[in-house]
């Protein structure tokens, strides 16, 4: 019950932050559209309700992207970054990018000057350098954050991918309540005739993914754009928890906006920001599309989407309001 309420404050203090970059991007109106919009997305509601990391790294991307560009932040900006990589280690990829771009064009991206950008990145790294340093200390293996990259990576990029969390019947995978982990060493160790590191067997799943890319790269590019269409539509992809199952027997989920009502607002929200000089909102919605789409889709590993989108679409509803 306690970790359920954590989570719903987080939402609801995520709905203010949403309010406050709505505000920062299109006035009062922005701040409407952002805050009400937020509060009542169909896909934040359902997800809060359940107990799952996405929530958290929604929540600290959405302080991340409000503290961007405040000097006296930058450090914790950069922690924000490295917690959500904590909680969904694909999205370390945005950190890094951020981080990357901010030391080569600091003031392109908001910040006064590279010192920021420097502090940016200590922050980003300190977390994922402290959990590497334990799973040295206790397993004896250099493993970053995680060992469930390469067999996620896999799913997502294989000769019989479609983009979703697909399990080939042939490569031995199995979604059974021990852990999909366990049937992936067992494949894995049964094709090198060896027993395997954790490092290993992931290092062996991600190199099955590579090699994919690398034997059938038109096949691979056609998954990279059906993956892409399959994170910007209405349909919310089920993973552990279906959200259109749930929407066809819960009313209210059935009324509140999707992604399909968002996206042609947030959309063209993000073109306008251009203009606004919101380079780093579209700069995070470009990376966090490409951080989702690198694996497979879910609607759950979407979600992020949402809190850049929210704010556009507030930009979108202000232009066209002053006509």
């Amino acid at each position: 019950a306690g970790a359920r309420i954590i989570q719903f404050t987080l939402g609801m203090v995520g709905v203010f932050l949403l309010w406050r970059l709505g505000r920062r991007l299109a006035g009062r109106t922005g701040a409407i559209v952002a805050g009400l919009g937020g509060a009542v997305y169909g896909p934040f509601v359902f997800f809060e309700g359940e107990l799952l990391s996405i929530a958290l790294a929604v929540f600290l991307l959405e302080l991340a992207l409000l503290l961007w560009g405040t000097s006296r932040w930058a450090f914790v900006v950069g922690l924000c970054l490295g917690l959500t990589s904590m909680a969904q280690p694909n999205l370390l990829l945005l950190g890094v990018v951020v981080a990357g771009l901010s030391l080569l064009l600091p003031r392109r991206l908001g910040w006064p000057g590279r010192r920021q950008a420097v502090l940016l990145s200590v922050g980003l790294i300190l977390l994922p350098t402290l959990t590497l340093a334990r799973n040295l200390a206790v397993s004896g293996e250099a493993v970053l954050i995680s060992t469930n990259g390469g067999i996620n990576f896999f799913i997502g990029n294989n000769p019989e991918a479609d983009g979703t969390f697909h399990l080939p019947p042939e490569s031995g995978l199995q979604n059974r309540p021990e852990g999909l982990f366990l049937s992936a060493r067992e494949r894995a160790e049964q094709a090198t005739g060896r027993n395997l590191s954790h490092r290993e067997v992931d290092q062996w799943w991600w190199l099955r993914g590579v090699d994919f890319w690398l034997a059938q790269p038109g096949r691979a590019v056609s998954l990279g754009a059906r993956k892409v269409l399959l994170a910007v539509n209405d349909y919310e992809l089920p993973n552990h928890y279906d959200y259109e199952y749930f929407r066809e027997r819960v009313w209210l989920l059935r009324v509140l906006p999707t992604m399909g009502w968002l996206l042609p607002l947030g959309g063209l929200g993000l073109v306008l920001a251009w203009g606004r000089r919101w380079r780093i909102g579209i700069l995070f919605f470009l990376v966090l599309l490409v951080a989702t789409t690198l694996f497979f889709v879910t609607a759950r590993y979407r979600l992020p989407l949402a809190l850049v989108l929210w704010p556009a679409a507030g930009l979108t509803v202000d232009r066209l309001l002053a006509g």
